[in-house]
């Protein structure tokens, strides 16, 4: 696909979360994405089909960070 990454992700509106310092920026996402563990991670993910698998993994890397 010769196109930048950004252009697939133009009309996205990421939540800011006001508790943290570390707020979610467009191109924080994008950098991730572009990484080997990024790539890795969606690729996984979106081969799980079980919305409530989904919905625990999202979960358990939210109280991980919050961990970390």
């Amino acid at each position: 696909m010769n196109i930048p990454v950004a252009a697939l992700f133009g009309n996205l509106n990421l939540p800011v979360d006001h508790q943290h310092t570390n707020a979610f920026t467009l191109q924080s996402v994008i950098d991730f994405l572009t990484t080997d563990e990024g790539r890795k991670l969606n690729l996984a993910f979106t081969r799980i089909h079980s919305p409530d698998v989904r919905r625990k993994l999202v979960d358990l890397a939210t109280s991980l960070a919050d961990f970390h």
